[in-house]
């Protein structure tokens, strides 16, 4: 019962990024994390 589970962690993590963090980084930082999926499927054009 005293012990934090990975759930525990990643909540108090979200928590933390909004906090800290501000709403303008989260959302700058899911945009880059976006735009590197999508050149990531593109891949080279060999």
């Amino acid at each position: 019962m005293g012990t934090f589970g990975i759930w525990h962690w990643l909540i108090l993590g979200a928590v933390a990024l909004v906090l800290f963090g501000g709403r303008g980084k989260v959302s700058d930082l899911m945009g880059d994390f976006g735009k590197g999926i999508n050149s990531f499927k593109k891949g080279p054009t060999v």
